[in-house]
């Protein structure tokens, strides 16, 4: 996150690469020969990761698919590890993840898959030792680790959405959620492991037509990407 002359792209089977932001050219691919990016078909070089993201002390974060360790780190000391959670287990792909200024990271598991919904972890602070780890998912394991149930919960405990496409964090550190059906904004991230049922909020666009009813912004519309810029406008 601090070289402006390179970007890492993960790619459906070919593994990670590290390009260079001047020339274009490839200064290093990452597979299952010298990483801990795993191939699916038990060979070296077909590793399929879709997620990618940087956490806050600098880790690079890959999600893979259809193994058992989906989450592969590179550390900032340029050192592979790997975390292990029931709820990521030989998943087929993600859309997204995000990793939040509290270093807790949201994946969105795609409706490509039979289970789609959100999950969040958070590595406590080591990447190398996955066994002091929480999460929690649409689903419950029994997992020391597990802390419990999650979904895009409103106010009134319905759920608003499982289909995530896109997220993003703020400048005020508040995160938001492109889903299937509008917008979800979410303020409890820093407690997201100790609610046990999280609120996230939809907009609500005042009607202005004598009356005190509003509307929920771009309700039931698919949102499929959501951007923020230096200003704290949002993208959609």
């Amino acid at each position: 996150p601090n070289a402006r002359d390179s970007v890492y792209f993960s790619t459906w089977g070919s593994g990670v690469f590290k390009v260079n932001t001047e020339d274009g050219s490839v200064t290093q691919r990452y597979t299952a020969e010298n990483s801990t990016l795993m191939d699916i078909l038990g060979g070296s070089a077909y590793t399929r990761n879709a997620a990618i993201a940087y956490d806050m002390d600098g880790n690079l974060h890959v999600c893979q698919a259809e193994v058992d360790a989906a989450i592969a780190i590179k550390g900032a000391d340029g050192q592979w590890y790997s975390c292990s959670y029931p709820g990521l287990t030989k998943f087929h792909s993600t859309r997204m993840m995000l990793i939040s200024s509290n270093n807790n990271a949201y994946v969105c598991k795609t409706d490509m898959t039979l289970n789609p919904g959100i999950f969040v972890y958070n590595t406590n602070g080591t990447i190398e030792d996955d066994s002091d780890d929480m999460y929690r998912g649409k689903n419950v394991y029994d997992d020391d680790r597990d802390m419990g149930e999650i979904h895009l919960w409103d106010e009134d405990g319905e759920i608003i959405s499982d289909y995530i496409n896109d997220i993003i964090e703020d400048k005020n550190n508040v995160l938001w959620f492109a889903t299937n059906h509008g917008i979800a904004t979410f303020t409890g991230d820093k407690d997201v492991f100790t609610t046990e049922r999280p609120v996230f909020r939809r907009i609500k666009v005042p009607r202005n037509d004598g009356t005190n009813n509003a509307d929920y912004l771009l309700d039931g519309v698919r949102i499929n990407a959501l951007a923020v810029d230096g200003a704290n406008r949002k993208w959609i």
